[in-house]
């Protein structure tokens, strides 16, 4: 049997909510499944690894921030699959079925559903994406986690955007050895949920992040007692304002000469908060944006690796 579906029958609390469509999850699912797997941009050829994904899979539904690579685009065609991007970056996909948002706010995710896989990080499936900046990518055969991605890929197929969706379904899953914590930036209150967890870190706290703006978030790793390390984007760090000045003690620049596009924290080197959203007023308050935040040692070893291999 491809995967077994336990249910705990455990009740569980979660802070902030107060939007009308607040959903309390009252059981963890239990799954057990194919190991997940991660795969890093550019050397892990990521666009490769989602083309044989999509050739597999039945159905698909991909909601990305941008798309222009050519062989990715002829796949999704092949697939029929549905695809939902921000309205800035549609030129490269009119052979697609797709939808897009109309705001000023970003569609700033990068999910697929396939079938009942999910794959998410901070990949935009772009030539630069693939090739040039560093980034990363989660794959995870959970049909709870399949089953919230495609309800929030839903809401946006029918033009329900941004706060007028609801809360995620089932926030908290047990996948094999791994608990995750799925969010929805920004019905699931996100940065206070970031905040909670690093203000809880007992020994360090690295990070790998894009444009970190959040001064709440910074000002607590500053003075945080733990061990502290990060990589910024050479780019974003120079911004007026980046947190790098406030953490640059502690930080070092990318050499990238691409981006350096991760949006990851590592936490007491047990878990990783990885998807697409930066710590940032508007990953927050205004885009559409998704969060994992896995508690698996196993996993967090991979983005060690990647994390060492950038700071060195």
């Amino acid at each position: 049997m491809k995967k077994i579906l336990f249910m705990l029958l455990l009740t569980l609390t979660f802070y902030g909510c107060t939007q009308q469509n607040v959903i309390i999850q009252k059981s963890i699912p239990v799954e057990i499944g194919p190991p997940i797997k991660t795969y890093f941009c550019p050397r892990d050829n990521c666009s490769a690894q989602l083309i044989n994904l999509i050739e597999k899979s039945s159905r698909v539904d991909c909601a990305f921030y941008d798309l222009n690579i050519p062989k990715l685009i002829d796949a999704l065609e092949n697939a029929n699959a549905r695809i939902i991007v921000d309205n800035r970056n549609t030129e490269d996909i009119q052979t697609l079925n797709y939808k897009t948002d109309k705001s000023s706010a970003l569609m700033h995710n990068k999910f697929c559903i396939l079938d009942e896989v999910v794959w998410t990080g901070s990949f935009n499936p772009t030539i630069n994406g693939d090739t040039k900046n560093n980034n990363n990518v989660i794959v995870i055969d959970s049909p709870t986690l399949a089953m919230n991605y495609r309800e929030e890929f839903s809401e946006m197929w029918s033009d329900n955007w941004y706060n007028g969706g609801r809360q995620v379904r089932t926030k908290t899953i047990k996948y094999n050895n791994a608990t995750i914590v799925n969010l929805f930036c920004p019905e699931d209150d996100c940065t206070p949920t970031i905040y909670q967890l690093l203000k809880n870190a007992k020994h360090s706290i690295y990070w790998m992040i894009f444009s970190f703006t959040d001064d709440s978030i910074g000002s607590l790793i500053y003075y945080k007692n733990v061990t502290k390390k990060g990589v910024f984007d050479s780019q974003q760090a120079g911004s007026q304002y980046s947190e790098y000045q406030k953490l640059k003690e502690f930080s070092i620049k990318d050499t990238n000469k691409g981006l350096m596009h991760h949006k990851v924290f590592i936490i007491d080197e047990k878990t990783i908060v990885t998807g697409s959203y930066n710590p940032t007023k508007n990953a927050n308050e205004r885009n559409d944006e998704n969060i994992l935040i896995i508690h698996d040692t196993n996993i967090v070893k991979e983005y060690l690796e990647e994390f060492n291999t950038l700071f060195s």
